[in-house]
């Protein structure tokens, strides 16, 4: 077990500095969406019910803030968005 535990160490540090999380948080990560994807295929339809959470209008300039902190993430990927133009855009909203 330690030697085993020895070499799994500089792994884990190489992958964290590389990805910048370790590999335990990745696995616990993959774990909670299996979880969930499995409960939304057991329950089929009724597995988001989308009903029992508050609704509210997210502004379209709040969309644009939201997908910039996606973007600028600890994990190595951007997100390219069309940037929309115009006015009001915190009147306008899904």
């Amino acid at each position: 077990m330690n030697k085993k535990k020895e070499g799994f160490e500089p792994l884990n540090k190489e992958f964290a500095t590389f990805y910048d999380i370790d590999i335990i948080s990745v696995l616990k990560e993959i774990k909670r969406d299996v979880n969930f994807i499995t409960d939304v295929l057991e329950k089929g339809e009724n597995g988001l019910v989308l009903s029992e959470h508050e609704k509210h209008l997210i502004s379209l300039s709040d969309i644009n803030i939201i997908i910039n902190e996606l973007s600028n993430n600890r994990f190595k990927f951007k997100i390219k968005k069309l940037a929309l133009k115009g006015e009001k855009l915190k009147e306008r909203g899904i």
